[in-house]
C-alpha cells in the first residue's frame, strides 16, 4: 500500500523503540485525563473508612514500682508530690473529725501497715481500731478547729532512715 502512494506522501516507518515510546506517551496522556482525587472540601460528610490498618499488640511494659534494680526494662512509679501528701493527710483528718469510717477506709490501700503495732496490720485491723476509737471518743467536737499542720509534715522514705547518723527505721517499713 505504501508503494502505491507517491514518494512525497509516504510516511517513514519508525523504529520499534520510538513506537513503544509514542504508545507509552499516549497511554500516559490518557491516564492524566482520569478522574481527579477528591479534596477534603469535595468529600462527602459521611464517616470515612480506611482500607485497613496495622494492629500491633501493646508493648510489654513491666508493672510500675517505687524501686527497681538497673537491669532490663524497668518502670518506675512517679513519687507522690508534696501537694498530694498534704491532700491525703488533710483528707484523713477531715474524715476522722467527721467520724466518717467509710472515708477513712477509702484512704487505705490493701497493703497498709501501721508502724509500731507488732502485728496489727492490714486494712481490716486498722478499720476495727478506728471504729473502736470513733465510738469511744467524740471527735466531732474538733470540727472547725485546726487539727493538722500541713506545712510541717515530715516525710520519710526507706532510704532516709536506718543509716549512720539517721533516725532508726521501723521494722514494719518495707522498701
Amino acid at each position: 500500500m505504501l508503494r502505491s502512494l507517491p514518494k512525497r506522501l509516504r510516511v517513514a516507518r519508525l523504529p520499534a523503540r520510538l513506537r513503544v515510546a509514542r504508545l507509552s506517551l499516549i497511554v500516559l496522556l490518557a491516564a492524566c485525563g482520569a478522574e481527579a482525587i477528591p479534596t477534603v472540601a469535595e468529600m462527602p460528610v459521611e464517616p470515612r473508612h480506611p482500607d485497613g490498618v496495622v494492629l500491633e499488640p501493646s508493648p510489654a511494659i513491666p508493672d510500675a514500682s517505687d524501686l527497681a534494680f538497673a537491669r532490663g526494662v524497668v518502670s518506675l512509679r512517679e513519687p507522690l508530690s508534696d501537694e498530694a501528701v498534704k491532700k491525703t493527710v488533710h483528707a484523713y483528718f477531715v474524715a476522722f473529725v467527721k467520724e466518717d469510717r467509710a472515708a477513712i477506709e477509702r484512704l487505705l490501700t490493701a497493703d497498709v501497715v501501721e508502724l509500731g503495732t507488732q502485728g496489727r496490720n492490714g486494712k481490716e485491723a486498722l478499720s476495727a481500731e478506728w471504729k473502736a476509737r470513733v465510738s469511744a471518743l467524740e471527735y466531732e467536737r474538733l470540727e472547725g478547729s485546726t487539727v493538722e499542720d500541713l506545712d510541717n509534715i515530715e516525710r520519710y522514705r526507706f532510704d532516709d532512715l536506718g543509716g549512720a547518723g539517721r533516725d532508726s527505721r521501723p521494722p514494719e517499713m518495707r522498701q
